[in-house]
C-alpha cells in the first residue's frame, strides 16, 4: 500500500497504480518488498518476499507470515543461514542488493577535512542503535591507541549531536581508564551523500562492528573507493567483500539483548545475533 511522508501528490504509472490497489490477478509473480507482518498471500500468482534478515526469527506471527510466501529472497548468504536456522519451510534464495559501483568509484571529493590529514583515519558510519554497536569501536579505539599516536576515529551518524556526544562521554566513563583517552571526530546530524562520501574518501579503514547486518551499503561504498573494512565475522557484510583485502573480526553468537526496535517480533531474547570480540577488533585496527 502507498505510504506518504508528505502532502505531495505523485503520479504513478499504470502498473504501479495497479499494485497499489492490490490488483495482482494479472501478474505471474508478485515480489513483496515490505516488512513480513504486511505479507499477503495473493491468489493465482507466485508470492515472493524480500527481507534482509539479520538475526534469527522466533516470533510465531512473523513465521506464519513468511511461510505464506512461495519463496523468500534475502540479500546475503549470512541472511540465508539465519533464515534456515530459524526453521522456515519457505524456499530461500540469495539476491544481492544492486549497487552503482561506477558512480561511487568515480566520486571526486570537494570537501577536504583538515583534521583527517596526515593521520590514520578509522570511520564508523552507521545508524546510532544497539544493533550497529558503536560502543565496540569506541572501546577498541580508546584502549588500543595512545594519545600521541597519529590515529583518528571519525563517527559519522545521522543523529542529534548532543545525543552522540553524551553517549561518547558515557563510554569513556565506563572504561575507567587511568590515563587520559584520545579524542575523536564527530560528524552528526543530517549528512548528505556528498558529505558521507567525502568522509569515506579520506578514510583509511571503515569499521562495521554491528551485531547484525543483512547487508551493508556503506561497506559497498567503501569497497568501491578502495577502502578496507574491519567487520564482525558472520554478518551480511562478508557476502559483499573479499576477505583477502579486508579484516573479519572473531564473533560469538548470542541472544539479542538491548535492541530498541518498534517491531515486537524482531530482536527478542529468543533470537540470536553476533557479538564482536573487542580484543580481536583492537588487533585488527592495530594491523591496519
Amino acid at each position: 500500500s502507498e505510504i506518504k511522508y508528505n502532502n505531495e501528490n505523485i503520479v504513478f504509472d499504470e502498473k504501479i497504480r495497479d499494485l497499489l490497489t492490490k490488483k495482482s490477478d494479472s501478474y505471474d509473480i508478485t515480489i513483496q518488498h515490505v516488512l513480513p507482518m504486511n505479507y499477503i498471500k495473493y491468489a493465482d500468482t507466485k508470492n515472493i518476499g524480500f527481507f534482509p534478515i539479520d538475526c534469527t526469527i522466533s516470533d510465531t506471527i512473523l513465521k506464519k507470515k513468511i511461510n505464506l510466501m512461495d519463496e523468500m529472497l534475502v540479500p546475503s548468504y549470512e541472511s540465508k543461514k539465519l533464515f534456515l536456522e530459524s526453521g522456515f519451510k519457505t524456499p530461500v534464495k540469495v539476491m544481492y542488493n544492486l549497487f552503482d559501483y561506477d558512480e561511487i568509484a568515480n566520486f571526486k571529493s570537494q570537501n577536504n577535512i583538515s583534521q583527517m590529514n596526515g593521520t590514520c583515519n578509522f570511520v564508523f558510519m552507521n545508524e546510532y542503535s544497539k544493533q550497529k554497536n558503536m560502543e565496540a569501536v569506541l572501546s577498541a579505539y580508546y584502549t588500543e591507541f595512545a594519545r600521541i599516536e597519529p590515529v583518528n576515529l571519525v563517527i559519522a551518524v545521522e543523529q542529534n549531536p548532543d545525543t552522540i556526544n553524551s553517549f561518547v562521554k558515557e563510554v569513556k566513563s565506563r572504561l575507567k581508564s587511568p590515563t587520559k583517552l584520545k579524542d575523536e571526530l564527530i560528524y552528526s546530524g543530517t549528512l548528505s551523500m556528498e558529505s558521507k562520501l567525502s568522509i569515506l574518501s579520506q578514510a583509511n579503514c571503515l569499521v562495521v562492528p554491528s551485531y547484525s547486518e543483512g547487508s551493508a551499503y556503506t561497506a559497498m561504498e567503501a569497497s568501491a573507493l578502495g577502502i578496507p573494512i574491519i567487520y564482525t565475522e558472520n554478518i551480511g557484510v562478508q557476502s559483499y567483500v573479499d576477505r583477502s583485502f579486508n579484516y573479519p573480526v572473531r564473533s560469538t553468537k548470542e541472544m539479542c539483548y538491548g535492541a530498541l526496535n518498534s517491531l515486537d517480533g524482531l530482536y527478542t531474547c529468543n533470537d540470536k545475533w553476533y557479538r564482536i570480540d573487542i580484543d580481536d577488533l583492537r588487533t585488527q585496527m592495530r594491523k591496519v
